[in-house]
């Protein structure tokens, strides 16, 4: 007799709010994005016309 056991594994994926890459991580700890390098990688980027709060209408 033969028995086949299914397991569901979860893998979690990671997404660059920077520049939209996903990848599954290999560490826990996870310092940089896989494809950009920015440690920046779970904060959207800012403005360019955004300085130190103020934001310029034009």
């Amino acid at each position: 007799m033969c028995y086949y056991y299914y397991m569901e594994i979860k893998v979690t994926t990671i997404t660059c709010k920077r520049c939209g890459y996903t990848w599954v991580p290999r560490k826990t700890d996870i310092r940089l994005c896989a494809k950009c390098k920015t440690p920046y990688f779970d904060r959207e980027r800012k403005p360019k016309n955004e300085k130190e709060g103020e934001i310029k209408n034009e």
